[in-house]
């Protein structure tokens, strides 16, 4: 059932999906005749077999991998070939992938929730897989409001919630910013363990270092003596350093559990000297010597997404070590000027970020143990041997 409505200067096609009781929809045309055309591609469609039964249908399954078929082959008699309708084909092979064999009855909120995770697996944008699940809804509602299905045959998915929290999400499917709990840190330093991004990671939970500080930082910035490191520079885009972030050098306190990970790393260095590598210069050097490319750390990062999905690890960015080190900070007990200080930001900034969490006299950084419950110790080694070394 399709008609032709004048608007102003312009005309609208406007028909029912599944008879005349169906859902009205419409489209705008620029002239008399795009939309006679518009309108016989719609009868056209509609007189089709497969689309026309299908919405013709009451009671009896009704399976996902069907209704998406019928549901897309209805969209598309409505649109020219564009990005939209190639889109929604792209988004319904994910959902058939996963879903097809439901019956839609059967799409509760536990199912859906597996169905994000799967495709979060496959390296997907936030935005993407908040795209394909809109899809899933729209072809959900198409079925109801066909009369294919009852309302109250359909269990309650909170739609909403689950597109606004994908939405949320940044290009690289990492929550924009948030703070890691405890426990989670420990599971990231845990799962990490022995590969190249366990002391990046181990740096900048203790010390709060953005991403630039800490790929660029030296041996010569470790104070092994009065346990603290100098954060003075930071890798610059396309090779080089610049001066840090509003432009104040700063020191941070080194904790035991970081002067382990940076003797560690030493011992690393020394062994390959023997080997007839030269020393590097960087604590963290790239994968090809010298500082590490800002780009291809970031792709190692999101490499790296399956790791932390597999551990219970919430996805965010890489500078969300560094909230999630003032975070713990402030819990701690650690004054809001003392955080600011060893940070390098101004008092103002932390208070008008961290405000919200109580503080105290905590002056050190002891109290980031990132520990797992009951996981054996790494033994500490004195630090004298690092000292006769210099970078």
């Amino acid at each position: 059932m399709a008609w032709i409505e004048k608007q102003g200067n312009s005309f609208r096609v406007c028909w029912r999906t599944g008879g005349r009781n169906g859902k009205k929809r419409s489209k705008t045309a620029s002239s008399r005749e795009a939309a006679e055309a518009a309108l016989a591609a719609i009868e056209s469609q509609a007189s089709a077999p497969s689309s026309g039964n299908f919405w013709d249908r009451r009671g009896g399954p009704c399976f996902i991998n069907e209704l998406s078929e019928a549901w897309l082959s209805d969209f598309s008699a409505t649109k020219q070939e564009s990005t939209k309708v190639k889109a929604d084909a792209t988004r319904i092979k994910h959902i058939q992938r996963e879903l097809g064999t439901l019956d839609v009855r059967q799409l509760n909120q536990a199912r859906v929730n597996i169905f994000v995770s799967a495709l979060m697996e496959r390296a997907l944008r936030g935005t993407t897989v908040a795209g394909i699940v809109s899809t899933l809804r729209t072809i959900v509602n198409a079925a109801k409001d066909n009369g294919i299905v009852q309302r109250e045959e359909l269990p309650r998915v909170r739609w909403h919630r689950a597109i606004s929290d994908l939405n949320s999400l940044d290009v690289d499917g990492e929550s924009k910013q948030d703070t890691w709990t405890r426990e989670e840190v420990a599971r990231i330093l845990s799962a990490f363990e022995g590969t190249r991004l366990h002391l990046p990671l181990l740096i900048s939970f203790n010390t709060g270092m953005r991403q630039g500080e800490m790929l660029s930082l030296p041996w010569s910035a470790i104070d092994w003596e009065r346990k603290r490191v100098r954060i003075g520079r930071s890798a610059r885009y396309g090779g080089g350093t610049k001066g840090v972030k509003n432009r104040k050098p700063h020191w941070c306190p080194m904790n035991a559990e970081l002067e382990t990970g940076l003797l560690q790393q030493l011992e690393r260095h020394r062994r390959g000297a023997l080997q007839g590598r030269p020393i590097p210069e960087l604590i963290v050097p790239g994968p090809a010597g010298g500082i590490w490319d800002s780009s291809n750390f970031r792709s190692a990062w999101r490499s790296a997404r399956n790791v932390l999905l597999a551990n219970r690890v919430r996805l965010l960015t890489w500078h969300c070590t560094r909230h999630t080190f003032v975070t713990h900070l402030l819990q701690s007990g650690v004054p809001i000027a003392t955080v600011a200080d060893w940070i390098g930001d101004a008092v103002k900034t932390v208070e008008k970020h961290y405000s919200h969490i109580s503080t105290g006299q905590q002056m050190t950084t002891d109290c980031l143990d990132f520990s797992l419950p009951g996981a054996s110790e790494v033994p500490h080694r004195s630090s004298r041997a690092a000292q006769e070394t210099t970078f």
